[in-house]
């Protein structure tokens, strides 16, 4: 079994997703190739035929030769990782892919668009099957830092074949990172589990309210795709510059909203820059009251008289 860990396969599970490998090259080098769209979601029958295709645009000066492969993976971790993998599950697309040249040349600063047809089996069980379509330069690269490195990059293929599908997910955990932030940004994390037999993209929000009920902030929550039996982690950051106990409220919707996935709970906000003047004027008043406690008294006593 032949396996590539990636490690920058971002935003299936992911938003748009792309995989690079510890060879990628950084776009803004103007070196090596970049491809699009990242990833494919679609929703097809059985027996369906699909056509479509991905533009692999040469960044750099000189032709590439470009290797396209079909390969299957499967999530691990609660990033967003995965791994790829010529084993097959009952999840795999890879043998669907269909695509004439496997090796194409792109001239420098121009893109090459590759056609490629996906074959839906008639005997396929419903629920969620994916691959990746991975692009790698066949020879190295030679950066402005005289370094020779290899470029690997996935476009992730997502497909939903409707029927007696499961989608469900449950939430793990939602909870502040730190008990007490002292820094004025604060930050919550969720833990969601599909249940299902299809992929989900929870989405929503975080309503922040203080010991009243009253509504301070709402963070809304982008979506990401969560495949069968994995997890995912939903970490959000925001400013927050209030002081004072918090409580949070989460509200992820998936199933095109009709169903909705709760939690709760609660921080402590001790912006420390404006918690120190707050402290330095109570000092001060206190103090005051030491020193003339006093005259303060008598004062008191005589407005309580008349």
């Amino acid at each position: 079994m032949r396996r590539y860990s990636i490690f920058a396969f971002l935003t299936i599970i992911l938003g748009p997703l792309v995989l690079l490998n510890t060879y990628t090259l950084e776009a803004q080098d103007r070196f090596g190739f970049s491809i699009s769209p990242p990833s494919f979601e679609i929703t097809a029958n059985p027996g369906d035929r699909i056509e479509n295709s991905l533009k692999i645009q040469n960044l750099s000066q000189t032709p590439l030769s470009i290797n396209v492969n079909n390969e299957n993976f499967y999530a691990y971790g609660n990033e967003g990782q995965i791994t790829l993998t010529e084993d097959s599950s009952t999840y795999s697309i890879s043998d669907w892919i269909k695509y004439g040249n496997k090796t194409i040349v792109v001239n420098p600063s121009e893109s090459y668009t590759f056609d490629f047809v996906i074959e839906i089996p008639q005997n396929i069980e419903p629920g969620s099957h994916y691959g990746a379509i991975v692009s790698s330069t066949n020879d190295a690269i030679l950066q402005s830092t005289g370094a020779s490195v290899v470029q690997e990059i996935g476009a992730i293929v997502l497909i939903r074949v409707p029927g007696d599908i499961q989608e469900e997910a449950k939430l793990v955990s939602f909870e502040p990172v730190e008990s007490v932030f002292k820094d004025p940004v604060i930050n919550l994390e969720s833990l969601v589990e599909n249940i299902g037999t299809v992929h989900i993209k929870p989405y929503g929000a975080i309503t922040i309210s203080d010991i009243l009920g009253n509504t301070v902030k709402t963070i809304n929550i982008e979506g990401k795709n969560v495949l069968p039996g994995s997890q995912r982690t939903f970490n959000q950051s925001f400013d927050f510059e209030n002081i004072g106990i918090y409580r949070a409220n989460l509200q992820l919707y998936y199933k095109d909203g009709t169903k909705i996935i709760t939690g709760e709970t609660s921080f402590i906000s001790l912006y420390t820059e404006r918690l120190i003047p707050i402290i330095v004027i109570i000092v001060g008043l206190i103090a005051f009251y030491l020193i003339f406690r006093k005259r303060i008294n008598k004062a008191i006593k005589i407005i309580i008289k008349g």
